[in-house]
């Protein structure tokens, strides 16, 4: 199954611990995402909270690499407001960070996110802002230390599945398509590669819950048909893709048709010939590939479907008594 990379790579720097997962402090800054916050209200702790999670003395701005399943996330912090007040946020908006610890005096506000908090959304979240310790606000300066304890985004995956139709013409393609995957902002998140080794199909995983949208590269002498038809996949948390979540695309070949018309000059005698005529219809190599039955029935003309692109001949079965204009003639 492929991920989704959440982050990139990067030198990590500093403490490593393995905290709920795998974790490394570095020192570096990323994008700050809009906040309001905070989002939920701090649990006041007498005290100094045993050391659970990861922490972080005199905190001023850095980051936190944290793994889960082998894919990194990368969360920053930042203390602003004169050392008072902390924002967080996750590099790639996906949500990790379960439960926060700011302390400052005395005493430490607790933020629960997740894991039945006394108070709190019950998720992890991606960011928030504006984390005080209980003495915040009353001019004691500076916060100690703060505490970080994540768990693993609720993340879905998704699958595309191809389907060839070569319409009887026993045509089969022996390449690769490449399937581009889009969130919901039209941002490439991965590319999947199909081909006759998988089967056709992969699937997409460590996405965050959303829309996301699906299209391949389309070979030469294909036509594509997406269900769902608007190529949107809605993803939602969980290890398998559920049935929103599964894509397919069905690649017609691309077909013609050739038509074959008779005239008649009897040269004013007025002779009328009443039999059948049989044109034969050759592919490029000379090999027959079906044939006409040209009468007055059918007003001395028919035509051909279904054929490969390319060239093609036909000739026909002339009868005695009648020359005709051309023997052979070749059709693209």
């Amino acid at each position: 199954m492929n991920m989704a990379k959440p982050v990139s790579k990067y030198w990590r720097v500093g403490l490593v611990l393995l905290v709920i997962g795998l974790l490394a402090i570095g020192t570096a800054l990323g994008s700050v995402p809009p906040c309001e916050g905070p989002l939920v209200d701090p649990v006041e702790y007498n005290g100094n909270p045993e050391e659970i999670g990861t922490r972080i003395n005199d905190p001023g701005s850095g980051y936190i690499d944290v793994e889960f399943d082998g894919v990194w996330y990368k969360v920053f912090y930042e203390v602003y407001d004169g050392g008072k007040t902390l924002k967080f946020w996750e590099e790639n908006g996906f949500p990790v960070v379960s439960k926060v610890t700011v302390k400052g005096g005395p005493n430490a506000n607790i933020y629960y996110y997740a894991a039945d908090p006394p108070e709190g959304l019950g998720v992890p979240v991606a960011s928030d802002c504006g984390l005080q310790s209980p003495r915040h606000g009353k001019n004691i300066p500076g916060i100690s230390y703060v505490e970080f304890e994540f768990e693993p985004p609720p993340t879905g995956s998704l699958k595309v599945i191809k389907i060839w139709d070569d319409q009887g013409t026993g045509v089969v393609y022996d390449g690769t398509i490449d399937v581009n995957i889009y969130d919901s902002e039209g941002t490439l998140v991965d590319t999947l590669i199909l081909s006759d080794a998988n089967n056709w199909e992969d699937d997409l995983g460590y996405l965050l819950p959303g829309v996301y949208t699906f299209a391949e590269v389309t070979p030469d002498g294909w036509t594509p048909s997406y269900d769902p038809a608007n190529r949107e996949l809605v993803v939602e948390a969980g290890d398998d893709p559920a049935a929103g979540a599964i894509g397919t695309i069905t690649n017609t070949i691309d077909l013609g048709s050739l038509k074959v018309i008779k005239i008649w000059d009897d040269q004013g005698t007025g002779v009328v010939y009443d039999g059948t005529i049989d044109v034969n219809i050759y592919d490029s190599e000379g090999t027959l590939v079906d044939t006409l039955i040209l009468s007055d029935t059918n007003n001395w003309e028919d035509d051909l479907g279904y054929l490969l692109p390319g060239v093609y001949t036909f000739a026909e079965v002339t009868p005695d008594g009648w020359t005709p204009a051309t023997t052979r003639q070749t059709v693209s």
